[in-house]
């Protein structure tokens, strides 16, 4: 896991976003290549289209009536949810069951948010990836966090950041949600991912990394606390 400070942010889209009032999609990256070709299986009868006029709609609270101390089971929906208690716990044990904890994290922890890794090695090769371990640590200083996992071997991005100490992180927004999914793909390490993904590399101003030019959000970031390593039981 990387601690990383941010030291630039890139908001040069953000401002033209917000006034259409168009929502921004988070998207779950796939991370094997076989379900990377699966989820761009445009002709399935079994899918509708995508609905591109979503919208976010403010509401009222779910129980309009709730005041300081009221019991959840006081209003209808809460009555349902806490009848869901008498099916039972069930007790995960963090050392055994690896993949059936790592489903569990996936699907109890959502939606979460996706760091687009922009790195580049000591020789110059760029890299571009997608990780969905990662989130805000703190605002001052703004610092995030990075965890990758490693998987059969160490991945490039992570190999490119411990080596040059920096990185770009880039927010992906629906317009491009595929071309993102597309840098998931398993490919050689001399292999630039920016080629396969279509998308646009645009100069950083503090580190070596490039942005992704159509991310309406980019942070440029160096490593502040030195990675630790956990042995990965996820084989």
């Amino acid at each position: 896991m990387f601690m990383t400070r941010v030291y630039s942010f890139e908001l040069y889209f953000l401002i033209a976003a917000l006034a259409l009032g168009k929502p921004r999609g988070w998207p779950i990256p796939k991370t094997h290549q076989n379900r990377f070709l699966m989820s761009n299986d445009t002709e399935s009868p079994e899918l509708p289209s995508f609905n591109h006029n979503t919208q976010f709609v403010r509401t009222q609270p779910p129980n309009p009536a709730y005041k300081f101390g009221d019991r959840v089971s006081q209003s209808e929906e809460g009555k349902k949810w806490m009848e869901g208690e008498k099916l039972g716990w069930k007790t995960f044990d963090s050392k055994e069951n690896s993949r059936e904890l790592y489903q569990l994290l996936l699907s109890g922890i959502c939606p979460r948010p996706v760091a687009f890794v922009s790195s580049v090695s000591e020789t110059g090769v760029e890299n571009l990836a997608p990780f969905s371990y990662f989130n805000t640590v703190s605002a001052h200083p703004p610092t995030i966090s990075i965890s990758i996992n490693a998987g059969i071997g160490e991945k490039d991005s992570s190999r490119n950041i411990k080596a040059t100490k920096g990185f770009t992180v880039n927010i992906i927004s629906e317009p491009w949600i595929q071309q993102a999914n597309a840098a998931c793909i398993n490919s050689p390490r001399d292999v630039s991912e920016w080629v396969i993904a279509g998308l646009t590399k645009e100069p950083s101003t503090l580190v070596r990394a490039p942005r992704v030019k159509e991310s309406a959000f980019s942070m440029e970031c160096e490593v502040l606390t030195p990675p630790r390593f956990f042995p990965s039981r996820l084989r």
